[in-house]
């Protein structure tokens, strides 16, 4: 069974739009030869979800224990959000990657959530003071409109 431990350098887990994220990957495999990748993801996450990796590292598992440093540079889109509708949100996640696989599998074995936006924080969907959500430039149908077409 193989473990796997990732950290950035100061446990850092916000970062600005082209910022540097960096860090550390510590695992122990059963034997040597293995890769360990390090990928930055975001997922949208709404009606269903999707995931993209949009970069990443990768290091030879030799020796068994071992460790290993990566550096990508924080992309300029999308920012980390959170709305209604769906939210975006990114994580680093590292895994063991088989002899002659393109990737790990789905399960990564560790992942670290981080946010990315101009102040750090999650850019979140305006509300109104009543707690509805805010839309600009779109009328919300009333929910009679929804049930019955002819209220239209």
């Amino acid at each position: 069974m193989s473990v796997i431990k990732l950290g950035t350098y100061g446990g850092q887990t916000r970062f600005n739009p082209g910022a540097p994220i960096a860090g550390k990957v510590l695992w122990m495999v059963d034997e040597p030869g293995p890769e360990i990748e390090v990928r930055l993801v975001w997922y949208a996450d709404g009606k269903g979800r999707d995931c993209r990796a949009v970069r990443s590292h990768r290091l030879e598992a030799t020796p068994e224990t071992g460790g290993g440093e990566f550096r990508f540079d924080a992309p300029v889109a999308p920012y980390s959000y959170h709305g209604v509708l769906f939210s975006v949100n990114w994580a680093l996640e590292a895994g063991v990657v088989e002899t002659g696989a393109a990737s790990f599998p789905a399960q990564p074995g560790d992942v670290i959530p981080i946010t990315i936006s101009p102040n750090g924080d999650t850019v979140r969907a305006p509300v109104l003071e009543n707690g509805d959500p805010l839309i600009e430039g779109i009328d919300a149908p009333d929910v009679g409109d929804v049930v019955d077409p002819s209220r239209r």
